[in-house]
């Protein structure tokens, strides 16, 4: 009976006593947990703390903590996998997983950073699994948010150098982002997802604060007001880190599907006297270092508006199913290929315009190779952009211009060729309608012929404004091509 009983003892007390160990092993690793965390770099503060050493799993509830710029609250933070030898015997807390519900991230940007503890170890986590988020950025507490995003799941796994963005696998959703592009002008995307380098962005859109007469008002020299929605953006492979605080991003092929581009520019307003670096040297100069094998264009438009003259309407030019390439896009370092620009469109009522340009990035004279050619043509599709911009219309058939030009940053010079017929040039009016005398852009174009017909080539030569960008210089090429043709009838 005696045995019986001290069997029934042991039997109560071992399971008992169990539960006691783990009780006190979970207090103590509790206490560690807590311990470890107030030791942090940053503040931290939570609602309650759960602790299962059974099933290595730990719950914190509505946690907030803040650090140098950056502010997080989040509803539940759970801890998975956590390794006891290391808490136990180095101090350090290494965790298989970090899932975080609800984050609400908040980067106040004119936060100075404290300085570190020299004697912590930062804390080691595995994989991050964050869902429902939200993150935010502005310049002080009380300013607008100048970056909005709404984050459904972000996965990231990451490798050994996670401070220079190097991941062994990541899965990001996105189902809003909105940026403040500059003081006229907003980016906002639909929504993007992107996996171990396969990005898809849907509705991507730059758009103004302000219609066009209320955005004249509220620039203080000439701007283009842009107006870009862009259904997808996808990308094969994308691959990214951070070299010497340098972003470089790497892509074998971007794509870039129905592209819709509306630019207006108010030539009255004061003219923008900062100098216009061409691409070479943008490309050269840019934070971000690229190297991109392809960016492809499918089935775009482009529309440019440009007021040049008070009480008419703008003069229009339309591009409508641009296919284009850009391949080499890079800026790495100059034993790459320079990129290379080929593209294609309908411009007007149809015409094929064609343009290749080769532009290399390490040259310092921003040295550049343009060619390409508009197709036949009637004068009077050129009517909505030459009538209210130059006040003079073209009449008759264009069948064919070609241009080949080189430059730098200081000059162009290269062929023009225009083959034409029964071509009729003819001044106007400010009201549109009838010939007048020497009132016009093209004050040198004194010319009412009765129809010729022919073909020109032209050797131009013209001088860069470093005030304007390069598809001004561009322009003033074609121009003067142009204009030297038919002061010749």
């Amino acid at each position: 009976m005696f045995v019986n009983r001290k069997k029934l003892l042991l039997f109560i007390a071992l399971p008992l006593g169990i539960i006691l160990l783990l009780y006190l092993l979970n207090l103590f690793v509790k206490q560690k947990v807590e311990s470890r965390l107030q030791e942090l770099d940053s503040d931290v503060s939570y609602a309650d703390l759960d602790v299962n050493i059974y099933f290595n799993r730990y719950r914190l509830e509505d946690l907030k903590t803040s650090q140098d710029q950056f502010s997080i609250g989040a509803k539940k933070v759970i801890f998975k996998g956590v390794s006891y030898s290391k808490l136990l015997f180095d101090g350090a807390l290494v965790i298989d997983e970090l899932e975080v519900q609800e984050p609400e991230i908040v980067q106040i940007r004119n936060r100075k950073k404290g300085e570190k503890k020299s004697s912590d170890e930062q804390v080691k986590i595995k994989r991050f699994f964050l869902s429902n988020g939200t993150f935010s950025s502005k310049e002080s507490n009380t300013a607008d948010a100048s970056v909005y995003l709404r984050f459904p799941e972000v996965n990231l796994k990451p490798g050994e150098d996670m401070g220079n963005l190097q991941f062994e696998s990541y899965k990001v959703k996105l189902d809003s982002v909105w940026l403040k592009m500059n003081a006229e002008h907003y980016i906002n995307i639909g929504s993007a997802e992107a996996e171990d380098g396969r990005v898809k962005v849907s509705d991507f859109k730059i758009a103004s604060f302000y219609p066009k007469p209320e955005f004249d008002r509220n620039i203080p020299y000439e701007k283009d007001r842009i107006d870009l929605k862009i259904p997808r953006i996808t990308l094969q492979n994308l691959t990214f880190n951070k070299l010497n605080d340098t972003l470089h991003l790497t892509e074998p092929k971007m794509v870039i599907s129905e592209a819709f581009l509306e630019i207006y520019r108010n030539k009255l307003l004061a003219d923008d006297t900062r100098r216009k670096p061409l691409y070479g040297e943008l490309l050269r100069k840019a934070a971000v270092k690229l190297n991109f094998e392809q960016v492809q264009v499918e089935n775009s438009e482009i529309i440019y508006e440009e007021l040049v003259q008070e009480g008419r309407q703008a003069g229009v030019i339309r591009f409508s199913g641009v296919e284009g390439e850009i391949n080499h896009l890079n800026n790495l370092r100059d034993s790459l290929p320079e990129p290379k620009v080929s593209a294609q469109a309908n411009f007007m009522r149809g015409t094929l315009v064609t343009l290749e340009l080769d532009f290399p990035v390490f040259d310092d004279l921003s040295s550049f190779r343009a060619s390409g050619g508009l197709g036949e043509i009637e004068g009077e599709a050129l009517d909505p952009f030459i009538i209210p911009v130059m006040d003079f219309q073209v009449r008759g058939e264009i069948n064919d211009i070609s241009f080949n030009f080189y430059g730098n940053d200081d000059v162009m010079e290269g062929d023009f060729t225009m083959d034409y017929d029964s071509l009729k040039v003819e001044l106007l009016k400010d009201d549109g309608t009838k010939k007048r005398n020497i009132l016009s852009a093209l004050a040198n174009l004194l010319v009412e012929n009765k129809g010729e017909a022919g073909k020109q080539e032209h050797h131009i030569q013209v001088e860069r404004n470093k005030q304007r960008s390069f598809w001004n210089f561009l322009w003033l090429g074609l121009r003067k091509g142009f204009i030297e043709t038919v002061e010749q009838f």
